[in-house]
């Protein structure tokens, strides 16, 4: 049997004891890695007209029968309005969502990036809400994780009655912001947080495009504010006009012109 003493404490050691005190460390690191964390995420988009609002939430799931199931039939769950934001294929995904409670029209437009698992940032998903209410821009910022900014934006509610916008995150006082629709403000990231802004301070330029003939397949894309904003028209008729306030710079897309 080996001993040692430790010049340090004065001790006579035992070698045997110390082999056994590694092996049980080892152990514990062992089966601390049989209990991870075992989850997996999706969005919820759930429109309430009986409560007059839209609820778009990002929601995570545990334990290895519920993740695995849900994983295996996440094209199913869409139909429910619940959609996976970590699915292995690397695609994105882009989903689109039009009610009308109590006479005011709520657009909702969700992007989903998978995560990539390279790079910065590349093992978790990026996704990004807009919500125009009566055709204007209401929200503009992430949903879910955000990475970049450190950033957990769990759930946003839009009150259509009330005309009013509730975010619930992780950086702000109580964890909730509100953003006021009949005072023309709107939800956006700013500064590493979620805030509510004037519309005329955030998109300083009001855009028109008016068409002198038929026009199809319209797309604008305003790349001064993040996450982008992008506008698309299947059609915009002789004679009339689409007006909207955007940052700059900005891009038009269309087919026709090219």
């Amino acid at each position: 049997m080996a001993r040692r003493w430790h010049k340090n404490f004065g001790l006579l050691l035992d070698a045997t004891h110390i082999h056994k005190s590694a092996f049980t460390t080892l152990a514990l690191f062992a089966c601390q890695s049989l209990f991870a964390d075992y989850y997996t995420e999706f969005i919820k988009y759930e429109a309430e007209p009986e409560f007059s609002r839209v609820v778009i939430s990002y929601e995570t799931i545990r334990g290895e029968r519920a993740v695995d199931h849900f994983s295996s039939n996440s094209k199913e769950y869409e139909k429910d309005n619940m959609f996976y934001t970590r699915g292995k294929t690397g695609d994105s995904q882009k989903i689109l969502k039009q009610e009308t409670i109590d006479g005011h029209s709520i657009e909702t437009h969700l992007t989903i990036y998978p995560p990539t698992g390279r790079g910065y940032g590349g093992a978790v998903p990026k996704c990004f809400l807009q919500v125009y209410f009566d055709e204007k821009l209401a929200v503009n910022c992430p949903i879910g994780y955000h990475h970049h900014d450190d950033l957990h934006i769990r759930k946003v509610v839009i009150h259509a009655q009330e005309m009013m916008v509730e975010a619930f995150t992780d950086k702000t006082d109580g964890g909730v912001v509100f953003s006021f629709l009949d005072s023309d403000e709107m939800l956006v990231l700013n500064d590493r947080k979620i805030v509510s802004q004037q519309r005329e301070a955030t998109l300083p330029y009001l855009i028109e495009i008016s068409a002198p003939k038929n026009v199809r397949d319209v797309k604008i894309v305003d790349e001064g504010i993040y996450p982008y904003v992008e506008r698309e028209y299947e059609l915009i008729e002789k004679g009339s006009a689409r007006r909207f306030r955007v940052t700059t710079p900005f891009r038009v897309f269309c087919k026709e012109l090219e």
